[in-house]
């Protein structure tokens, strides 16, 4: 891929690969109707007789059916991931990109979204994004070709993003609502806002954090700049000892299980499993929390 036809090109044929075929059902069940989707995309970038290789050992309960299954896999999964990174460095939108893509693009497409819609205002674009990643988080979940770090990446895309319109909401003074539209036919997920009244806005937006980890606590410590702010001070220069005796009475744990966090986060030994920032999961959980408050870590 060099420019953006090239991109648009790949992506295309991706799409063609996944729905054309009902992908998810492609390998596991009926294949009947289904070879001339996969062929769509695999025509000009792999060889089209991958497919009639595929179904013929599939017909006759091959033992090499689970090793051209697993290629067809890993060919979804690459062309996965080079889109992802594709968009991701040449600033290119598409429905799985980066959250810093998403962001970049928001003003140009929340200007699209008013020139095709009457009355509208930048909440009502926010509720219809938010629909929009909603849908695109439940299709990512239940994809069950997308191996488990092309799926962890893409979630926690989503979920910046979601993030990131959360925010806008509620600085433009508006909360959020989630419902569920139910039918015999039909279960849909919509989102709604109210405004936030002045009067009770700060006691609205004031979250309770007191059953955080002691891991938390520290990765909030160390997010905050609370640590770095000490460690310029004496006693605390020279002395992590005195560093989680004085946070020992702040956080209301133990001296013992903060020391060894600290020695690892402070210490030479920083690739130790004691470094609580080596859980990304609990980092980033910490991070959003500061950045629901308005908090941004630079």
């Amino acid at each position: 891929m060099n420019n953006i036809d090239d991109f648009k090109t790949r992506l295309d044929n991706f799409f063609k690969f996944k729905w054309s075929i009902g992908f998810s059902n492609f390998l596991f069940n009926d294949y009947q109707g289904k070879e001339e989707g996969l062929s769509i995309y695999l025509n000009k970038e792999r060889i089209t007789n991958e497919v009639n290789t595929l179904l013929e050992l599939r017909a006759i309960n091959s033992p090499n059916f689970i090793h051209k299954k697993t290629e067809v896999f890993n060919l979804f999964n690459k062309d996965f991931f080079e889109i992802y990174k594709f968009s991701h460095d040449n600033n290119f939108l598409y429905n799985f990109c980066s959250s810093e893509v998403y962001e970049n693009h928001f003003d140009n497409c929340f200007t699209a979204f008013k020139s095709d819609q009457i009355d509208v205002n930048l909440i009502d674009f926010i509720c219809a994004e938010l629909t929009k990643l909603h849908n695109d988080f439940e299709e990512i979940k239940n994809e069950i070709f997308l191996d488990k770090s092309n799926l962890n990446f893409a979630a926690k895309s989503l979920k910046k993003k979601n993030d990131f319109l959360m925010q806008k909401a509620e600085f433009l003074g508006y909360k959020i609502l989630k419902t569920i539209e139910e039918s015999d036919e039909y279960k849909r997920i919509l989102f709604n806002y109210y405004k936030i009244d002045e009067k009770t806005r700060d006691f609205e937006v004031i979250l309770d954090l007191s059953n955080t980890t002691a891991t938390e606590k520290i990765i909030y410590l160390e997010k905050l700049g609370v640590i770095d702010f000490l460690r310029k001070k004496p006693p605390f220069i020279n002395s992590i000892n005195s560093l989680a005796t004085v946070f020992s009475s702040v956080t209301g744990e133990k001296s013992g299980t903060i020391q060894p966090m600290l020695n690892a986060m402070l210490g030479k030994d920083v690739e130790s499993k004691n470094n609580p920032l080596h859980s990304e999961k609990t980092t980033y959980r910490v991070e959003q929390q500061l950045i629901k408050i308005g908090f941004k870590n630079k």
